[in-house]
């Protein structure tokens, strides 16, 4: 996410078994069409994609997205190995955009979430705005048997607004609302 357009280059650094790292220039796309919507440009926090191409005979164990290509960088994303083996159990985790529902939606997030369980997921994270009271209770007995894990959500500089004026805040700007659950 990026407030306005990204005026940086992103670089990665993929880290290797062999102690070596590999840094390339990534590749930016905004994931965000200009036409839906015609605001300034500047003023929004815009979602992005950031990808780096790996080469095929490599395997890097991590990589960290750094501005240049030459500093230590302060974080690292380790990847998990995966194998072809077809018995393995094929477990997944499933990041659920914040929800924001003043309606009893239970029944049919229930059903998803079991849905989701049946699949194979084995968590699920769930960012939430703000829920109906019996919808936020389903959702506290999954999470105590340790199923999902709730994590309450704001938009950017709006923390301290109450779910109303963040609601009327929304509805004059639902394209910025939208940008963020990308």
């Amino acid at each position: 996410m990026s407030k306005g357009k990204l005026e940086k280059r992103i670089f990665c650094m993929f880290w290797f078994q062999d102690d070596k790292t590999s840094v390339i220039e990534a590749e930016v796309d905004e994931l965000w069409v200009a036409y839906w919507d015609y605001a300034n440009p500047r003023e929004y926090y815009r979602p992005l994609l950031i990808s780096c191409a790996v080469n095929e005979h490599s395997t890097p164990i991590a990589v960290s997205v750094i501005t240049k290509p030459c500093v230590e960088p302060t974080n690292v994303f380790w990847f998990n190995s995966t194998h072809s083996d077809t018995n393995q159990t094929r477990d997944f985790a499933i990041c659920l955009k914040p929800l924001n529902f003043q309606n009893d939606i239970s029944s049919r997030l229930l059903e998803w979430l079991e849905l989701q369980f049946l699949l194979g997921a084995s968590n699920i994270t769930i960012y939430m705005y703000h829920l109906n009271q019996r919808t936020l209770e389903m959702l506290r007995i999954y999470e105590s048997s340790r199923r999902i894990a709730i994590i309450n959500h704001t938009l950017p500089e709006n923390n301290s607004k109450n779910f109303s004026e963040s609601e009327s805040s929304l509805d004059k700007a639902i394209w910025q609302k939208r940008r963020h659950e990308c």
